[in-house]
């Protein structure tokens, strides 16, 4: 019995012991992989292959892997302390960790091919990149941490393992915030914090201002009639924080400035030869704005928008001062009442 106990032990280090080196030498690899890539794509000509932009969309279905696979290891380590049925399944976190690294490399690799497609805040991108590198790097500790700590039991090892894993979540919860501030623009997550929630973190609601509405005739057409259209269906992918094509749109001037294509997004007097007005009405799939599956323009939004470059696209002009004729006060009438329009008064209105 001693023999065979004594052989139990040694295959049990020996088990270990592979398990830990397969792990550093999958660590290796990883960083391996992401320097030779840095190295790589230094160059324009590298950023710009399609091959780089292809793989790089495959962030947004891989990275669900390490989130879901780290969060059934926290549920397991902590549901383990308060119902002994699960405690046995301890012994299941070790794989799902293993997930979680593998499902790690391949979100943090596409993730680094698609930043180099460009059209990201630098602040936000680098913040979301950093914190899914060491949360790879954390996960890794984790796991070899978990291998040694269900040989050993000893408890220094066991707080160790435990303190890593809640890091890790941590990181997973800072690099989803700091990817979806970077997809659906800063401030999205909180965007609808309900009453009591607000209360709780001490966040006054804005006092609505009563001011009188403009008349349609006294509205600008760019900041009261247009700003609210681009805003609900350009902004997201046109803003400070994510800038597709490099082009902005959350300003005049940098509405003026245009994008990457080299064609200047509007021409006064010429809707036709301005990429915005060609953008909204084109029949190429690919060239489209909004892209498909978004919340297309309306008809009266397009032709407000043609109306407005026609006449000169002006930031600061009325409605009157342009003088529109019958086929186009019920386009402006439709706006008016449109979603995008009654959102951006209610958000100015708590803003003033």
């Amino acid at each position: 019995m001693p023999s065979s106990t004594s052989s139990q032990k040694q295959t049990s280090r020996k088990s270990v012991r592979t398990s830990v080196t397969l792990a550093i030498v999958a660590g290796g690899s990883y960083l391996a992989v992401m320097v030779l890539l840095w190295v790589v794509l230094r160059s324009e000509a590298a950023e710009a292959s399609e091959w780089v932009a292809f793989l790089g969309r495959f962030h947004f279905l891989i990275l669900h892997l390490p989130i879901g696979f780290l969060t059934v290891a926290l549920f397991l380590e902590v549901a383990g302390w308060f119902m002994k049925p699960l405690r046995a399944a301890g012994a299941a976190i070790t794989p799902v960790l293993w997930l979680t690294f593998f499902g790690g490399v391949g979100a943090t690799i596409c993730g680094f091919l698609l930043s180099k497609t460009g059209g990201y805040s630098e602040e936000l991108l680098n913040n979301h990149m950093r914190g899914g590198i060491t949360l790879v790097g954390v996960t890794l500790l984790t796991l070899v941490a978990k291998i040694i700590f269900d040989r050993d039991r000893a408890k220094m090892i066991g707080l160790a393992y435990r303190a890593l894993l809640f890091l890790s979540g941590g990181l997973l919860a800072f690099s989803a915030h700091h990817g979806g501030s970077l997809t659906h623009g800063e401030g999205f997550l909180t965007k609808h914090t309900p009453p009591l929630l607000k209360k709780l973190q001490g966040i006054e609601d804005p006092v609505v201002s009563p001011n009188q509405p403009k008349k349609l005739g006294e509205m600008e057409v760019y900041h009261d009639l247009i700003v609210p259209v681009m805003e609900a269906k350009c902004w997201l992918c046109h803003n400070e924080s994510k800038i597709k094509g490099e082009l902005r749109m959350d300003t005049f001037a940098l509405l003026l400035a245009g994008g990457e294509s080299g064609r200047e997004s509007i021409i006064p007097g010429n809707p036709d030869e301005s990429e915005l007005f060609y953008r909204m009405v084109t029949d190429d799939e690919d060239e489209i704005m909004p892209p498909e599956g978004k919340d297309p323009m309306t008809p009266s939004e397009i032709q407000i928008v043609k109306w407005w470059i026609q006449n000169g696209a002006k930031e600061h002009v009325t409605v009157a001062d342009l003088n529109p004729d019958s086929e186009m006060i019920p386009h402006l009438e439709k706006l008016l009442i449109s979603p995008a329009r009654k959102a951006s008064e209610k958000k100015v209105a708590e803003e003033s």
